[in-house]
């Protein structure tokens, strides 16, 4: 519970708050406040509502924090457009792909719901359990739409996993596409990495001051 619905409600007393133990802070300039506050019921039959929290006492930590802040908006901005075309362009390239995909399932040589249920099993990605929970999931569904649902739902490893199955080569077309997602969601993973990165290296020079 959001602990802002009990704040200044008439129908709930504030108690006060209740240092509960103490740590060192990041800078090692002051201390980290172990809180408790408790709101007392107007009405009976109710019990106490408790919320924990910590708080510094550092002015030190706190000034780091602001400027840590600070410096991981403007990253953010700086990488925001960077980013943003990268993923729209692992997004295009994926929807092409399904559009390559959805004309290929019709070569797919799985012929019946349970032997669609016993890739998935094979594969490692069933998510339905039993095979009667798989029928009831999929009863209205061809088996061409319950692949196309798998494909959504996992990464493009499946679309590997499925031509390995039926013991088929990769269309060179798809395969294209594959490996065209892979190099730019390896270039967006590296990028994120860079971001996380510089974040934590900004923190530990503020911290050493």
């Amino acid at each position: 519970m959001d602990e802002s619905m009990y704040r200044g409600n008439k129908d709930w007393e504030y108690e006060g708050e209740e240092i509960l133990g103490s740590k060192e802070c990041g800078c090692g300039k002051g201390k980290i406040l172990s809180l408790k506050r408790t709101y007392s019921p107007e009405k009976p039959f109710k019990s106490n509502e408790v919320f924990y929290d910590s708080r510094t006492s550092c002015d030190n930590c706190i000034k780091i924090e602001k400027e840590h802040k600070e410096f991981c908006k403007q990253l953010d901005e700086k990488y925001s457009n960077q980013l943003s075309e990268l993923k729209s362009s692992i997004n295009n390239t994926y929807t092409e792909l399904k559009y390559f995909m959805e004309n290929e399932l019709e070569k797919i040589t799985i012929k019946s719901k349970k032997e669609l249920f016993n890739f998935l099993q094979e594969v490692g990605l069933n998510q339905y359990g039993t095979l009667t929970t798989f029928y009831n999931h999929t009863k209205e569904k061809s088996i061409k739409e319950i692949l196309i649902d798998e494909i959504d739902k996992k990464d493009f490893q499946f679309i590997y996993k499925l031509y390995q199955y039926i013991k088929t080569p990769v269309p060179l077309d798809i395969k294209k596409q594959l490996e065209s997602i892979a190099n730019l969601d390896n270039q967006y993973q590296a990028l994120n990495k860079e971001i996380t990165m510089q974040k934590k290296g900004k923190l530990s020079e503020l911290q050493r001051g």
